[in-house]
């Protein structure tokens, strides 16, 4: 079984905690952490999720979070 993981590009630390909370109050497994290679905006802040990435992306925007991008790598 393929897995997904999309990685949410955050500009902020902040924003980026923010996030990983929204995500995990809605039942993700997801995690923060720095990686300006991934990330180059801003500050370079990521943050990691499984599952459904259109979900977690509207999730994210209707909650005020800013995503700058995103990417998604298969494991």
């Amino acid at each position: 079984m393929i897995l997904k993981e999309t990685y949410y590009l955050i500009s902020s630390v902040t924003t980026a905690m923010k996030a990983e909370n929204i995500l995990q109050q809605a039942g993700q497994r997801a995690m923060v952490f720095r990686d300006p290679g991934i990330n180059p905006v801003g500050c370079g802040y990521v943050v990691r999720a499984t599952g459904d990435r259109e979900k977690m992306l509207e999730l994210l925007w209707n909650k005020g979070i800013r995503v700058s991008g995103t990417k998604e790598v298969e494991r």
